[in-house]
Order: C-alpha cells, then structure tokens, then sequence
C-alpha cells in the first residue's frame, strides 16, 4: 500500500492521503488475505476456519508422521543426534497404538512402529489391531515399496496427503505438538528453550541425555497421555474413548506380521555371511554366493534372522553367527561338504 502511495505521488496523480488509502485497503480485504499478501500462505490458512470432523469409531483411520525431535541425544560413542520419531495416531479417540524412535530417518523405523501399533500388547495395553484407513505426509519412509507392501497385504486403504497440507492429518500434528510442549521442553538439550543473548541455549551446560534413556522416558510419557483428558474428547481420555468404543478389532498373529512388516536392504555376500546393521547373518544357501549382491529382508530391532532373496526368489534364513543354532551350523557344513563333492565329480 505504501508502494502504491508512493508510486501516484510520483506521477503526480491526485489521491487519498496513505491512511487513507490504507483504510480503503483494509474495507476491501479480509485479514487473512491481506496476512496472505504479507507473509504467504501459510499465514493465510491461519485465518481460515474449518469443519469438524464428524466422530468415528477406533482403527477407522490412523495418520501417521515421521519427525526430527527438537532434542540433542547422546549415543554410546559420544555423538549427538536428534532423534527421529515415527507414530502413528488414531484419528477416533487420539490415541497412539504404536511408535519407534531412531537414530535416522529409514523405512525400518516405519515398519517397526506400524508393527507395534498393530501388535495387541502382552501387557494388557488395549490399543492395537488393523486400521481401515491410514494416512501420511508424502516422505520417502512411508512411500517406500516395503511400507505400501505391507499395507497393501494388510487390506489397508493406505495413501498420502497432499503435499504441502499438514491441517488434512492435524490430530497427529497437533500429537506433536503435545510432544514438544509437555515432555521435550521438559528435558536437557531440548533445542527450542531459551536462549541468552549470545544465542546459546541458557540451560546448555546440562549433560544430554543417552540416547536409551530418552527412548524409555518417551514411552513413560505415552502411558501419562494415554490417560490425560483430551479437549478434542470433550475431555475424555484417550484410554477412556478408546474401552468405551465397542467397535471390534482385527487382530493378527505376531507370525503373520513377521512376514509382512520386513525391512528391505541389497547387501554383498563375503566370506563371513551378510551385515546388516552391525551383525553377521549365515545359513548354508549362502555358499557358493560370495561376492553375489542379494535383497535382506528383516524385522527392525527384532532380526534373530533374515530372509536373504535373489533375483526375486527366496534363497533361505539367514541366522546371527552369534546365535547359529547347532543343527543349523551342521547343515552349513554338510551343505559345504556336497558342494566339494559335487565339484570333485565334475572334475573326474
């Protein structure tokens, strides 16, 4: 407005005064558009308002989101990292049936937190079965061939949102919210607290927290929120929604999920097995494959075994060369023994 005001005075064109101007502006334009024109859009949709989202049942729908925590952690060697949290929230009673946090943003992470969330707990933790629908941003973890797989084999209307619109999955938004304002803002190297004048954070000569510990105070605080009262739930708990909503559950077998919720990774075969994350893998279909690159498939932080694919076809189990069962250990020999046979015939 000021540009305009300026602009007809230079031209010498004959107008309002710049208060004026800027009422007739203002008559004109609606607060959010002229936020709009300001700052953009995003500071448009704040003065939008919207429809209320008519009351489901649970595992109607479960949106999903995969974030950078605002906190410094501490790994074993020392490392500071920000760690990585994939949840998934249902949509009817805002209750959160499953969760993982990691070092790094991978399709693992979101395959072990929708194998929790699925998972019925053994310890009496009501949240859990198969979702109708899910829904999620449009990051590279969730679109992930393993991840749509999975939904796809789970009968699940799994889909991402539209790009750039985080108010069409806002419950699971505004979980994070509540994460950031009552549990990390609480806690040492939480990155957003107050900062002197030099820019440091005031309470920055705390020791961070391992990175062990933040993981077990974050599932201390899900069990706090599970029972807070919600304003979304006209003040009920999520628990509460949750036990009074009659609504059936589908409920899957830990074995039928194993199969499913599997990590996917291309790894080289050597002389000691296959690595994946730090451990060795061996079984007796690996001989004669050294040097061959082949697909892993396996269970996120809960790999005994993986299941070794090449070209598409299964190979066979790979076990930990650590915890090789002793009859699995004799077959690897025996497999090796008829291997030199087989080559000792060729040659007479």
């Amino acid at each position: 407005v000021a540009a305009l005001h300026r602009e007809r005075l230079q031209a010498g064109t004959e107008g309002p005064s710049l208060a004026t101007l800027r009422r007739a502006v203002a008559r004109q334009l609606s607060p959010g558009q002229r936020a709009g024109l300001s700052k953009g859009e995003r500071a448009r949709r704040d003065y939008d308002t919207y429809l209320t989202r008519k009351a489901g049942f649970r595992n109607e729908c479960w949106e999903a989101d995969h974030t950078e925590l605002a906190l410094r952690a501490q790994l074993p060697d020392g490392s500071l990292v920000r760690p990585w949290l994939t949840m998934f929230v249902d949509r009817s009673t805002r209750a959160v049936p499953g969760w993982a946090m990691a070092v790094t943003a991978s399709q693992a992470s979101v395959l072990e937190a929708l194998r929790s969330a699925i998972l019925l707990d053994e310890t009496g933790d009501p949240f859990g079965g198969v979702p109708l629908r899910l829904r999620y941003d449009r990051g590279k973890e969730f679109l992930a061939e393993a991840v749509v797989a999975a939904a796809a084999s789970l009968g699940v209307d799994a889909r991402p949102v539209r790009a750039y619109s985080p108010h069409l999955k806002g419950v699971v938004e505004r979980a994070n919210e509540t994460i950031e304002v009552l549990f990390l803002a609480e806690l040492p190297g939480f990155v957003h607290g107050p900062k002197d004048r030099r820019g440091h954070l005031v309470e920055d000569d705390l020791p961070p927290l391992p990175f062990e510990t933040v993981v077990s105070l974050f599932a201390e605080f899900v069990e706090r929120y599970h029972r807070r009262p919600h304003e979304g739930l006209d003040g009920a708990s999520p628990l509460e929604r949750w036990c009074a909503d009659a609504t059936p559950l589908e409920v899957l077998a830990p074995e039928r999920l194993r199969h499913l919720l599997l990590a996917r990774a291309e790894r080289t075969v050597t002389k000691r097995g296959i690595s994946v994350e730090g451990r060795t893998y061996n079984c007796a279909e690996l001989c004669g494959y050294v040097g061959e690159t082949v697909e892993v498939r396996y269970l996120p932080r809960h790999h005994r075994s993986i299941e070794v694919f090449r070209d598409g076809a299964h190979l066979g189990t790979a076990q930990a060369a650590d915890e090789l069962d002793p009859l699995e250990a004799k077959r690897l020999l025996r497999w090796r023994a008829e291997e030199a046979r087989w080559m000792a015939d060729r040659q007479r």
